[in-house]
Order: C-alpha cells, then structure tokens, then sequence
C-alpha cells in the first residue's frame, strides 16, 4: 500500500536506505504550493515554527507465510523513516516495550505490528484472522496518511477558485497591462506544478484500490468461514466490512482530488483563451487606432489646402 506522508518539517527526511545507483529507496522533498507563504497563527506552535509541507514517499506491506494453520509467520514491512528521531515504531522504542515495569511486574506485551492495538500475550490461532486485523489496522493507517495530503491539497488550492474567478491574481495586471503574459505564464507553470503531485496522488491511491478490488475478486472467499478467535472482539467478516469502507473512503477523496485537478485544468484553459482575446482586442485596437489617425491625417492636409 503506497501513499505520501505528509509532515511540516523545516527540510524533509532523507530515507537513509539506498538502491543499487546510491539514490534513496524512497523520495522525499519540499511541496512548495503546500507550504502557506506566512505561518497562520491559529496553526500550532509547531507548525509556525516548521511551516514548510514535507512529502515522504512510503508503503506499507503485510503478509502471511508458512507450511499450514499450525506453522506460520507473520510479517509486516513498514516504512517509517519520515518519523525522523521520534520514531513511534523504531527499534529502541519497541525493544521499551518489552522491559519490565517499575513495580517489578512485566507490561502487557503489544503487538507492535498492529500498531499496538493487540495483546501479544493472545496469541492467534489462525493466520487468516491474524492477516485481515493487521490488514484493517494498516489500512486505517494509510487512509489517515492519505486524509492530511488530500485536505491540505484542496485547501491550498481552493483560492484560485475564490471571487473574481480568474487564474490571475485580483490585484495583479490589468488586460492591457504588458506584464499580463508574464505573470499568466508564472501561474501557468505553478498550476501544472500541482496537477502533476495530483496526478500521483491520484495514480497511488488507485494503487491500493486496485489491491484491494483484485482482493476482493479472488481471496475474500478464503475468509468467508472465518470464526472470532477467543478473547477477540469483531468478527474476521465484520473486519473485510471495515477494510472494505476505508477503501470507499480512499475512493472518495481519490475523486476530489481528480474533480480539484479538471477544475485547475478548467481554468487555466480559461486564463489561455481569455489571453488569446486580449491579443486580438488589442490587434485590433492598434488598427483601428491606425486608421482613425490616417484618416485625420487626411482631414487635417484636405483642410489646409482649401
């Protein structure tokens, strides 16, 4: 399951693994047209001090393997580098987990691949219901991933479409003046900008819905006559209802962000053609200029010579 991490951080985490060619395994950079170009004061302390919109490319991986039901293991690959020094899933702080309690007695032991959501000390008799609660528990994990760069796309990008409707800005050029080109141009280039980073937001998102369908098509059935381990709550169909609405959910802000894009596209079509008249406008005006001073040259020799 891929998706962007998005944090405000003053320069973004380099994922510190690296491929065959030396570069890293995932990309990271600063999302200039996510960043707001002053620090808003009802934001946190935080957020004012790190204003700038750090995108992290992660993915999350879960499986199951073994010889049979009563021979298995369960692995999750999780990437949480974007997490920098506070890493809520690192090494050190799940090695924590496992020390005793100041008061001599041992901690409950939790599942770190479920996000600590489960008791380890429970431990799962069939792997399929092991698979379909991490499955759920990572799933939730991406969708909430996926809420904080969708919500900050189309709140950056809404005021282009606030009154006066235009891709220029409202105190910027006036139609006749010269700079109009430039600064169409400058915009131009920013919009395109930002319909690209949608375009793989789309493209990712689309991703874990196609898993998810492909899913759905040929292993779901292998589910169907799941029963609820001891000491669990939530049946294993109760939980592919689950998965199955935060893919829903997936599927609704995958669409805001392609209606966003169309109306950017909408508008910068709009910005082109409304261009394209002002040059004419003004062809047209510099002839008609042309041939009214003509014409009074005309006049002005005529009534010398009478």
């Amino acid at each position: 399951m891929p998706f962007y991490a998005l944090k405000r951080y003053k320069k973004p985490i380099q994922d510190k693994r690296r491929q065959a060619n030396g570069e890293p395994l995932r990309r990271s950079w600063h999302q200039a047209f996510l960043s707001p170009s002053t620090p808003n004061s009802s934001r946190s302390s935080r957020a004012n001090r790190n204003p700038n919109v750090c995108i992290h490319e992660a993915q999350i991986s879960v499986m199951v393997t073994g010889t049979d039901e009563r021979s298995w293991y369960g692995l999750a690959f999780v990437d949480t580098y974007y997490h920098g020094d506070h890493n809520p899933e690192g090494v050190a702080d799940l090695a924590a987990r496992f020390q005793p309690a100041n008061e001599g007695r041992a901690r409950m032991l939790l599942d770190p691949i479920a996000l600590n959501e489960l008791n380890a000390d429970i431990p799962f008799w069939n792997p399929r219901e092991w698979f379909l609660r991490i499955l759920e528990i990572r799933v939730r994990q991406v969708l909430s991933e996926w809420q904080d760069v969708v919500e900050c796309i189309l709140q950056r990008t809404e005021p282009y479409f606030h009154p006066p409707a235009s891709i220029y800005p409202a105190d910027s050029v006036t139609s006749d003046d010269p700079e109009r080109h430039a600064v169409f141009r400058g915009i131009q280039q920013s919009v395109n900008q930002t319909t690209t980073f949608m375009d793989n937001v789309i493209a990712l998102i689309n991703k874990t819905i196609d898993a998810w369908t492909t899913f759905q098509k040929s292993d779901a059935v292998h589910f169907s006559s799941l029963t609820t381990g001891p000491g669990r709550a939530g049946s294993p169909q109760m939980l592919l209802r689950r998965i199955d609405g935060h893919i829903r959910n997936l599927g609704v802000m995958c669409r805001e962000v392609e209606a966003q894009r169309q109306r950017l596209k909408t508008l910068v079509q709009q910005g082109s053609t409304d261009l394209q008249q002002d040059t004419v406008n003004i062809a047209v005006n510099s002839q008609q200029t042309g041939e009214w001073m003509m014409l009074l040259t005309i006049v002005t020799v005529v009534s010398a010579e009478s």
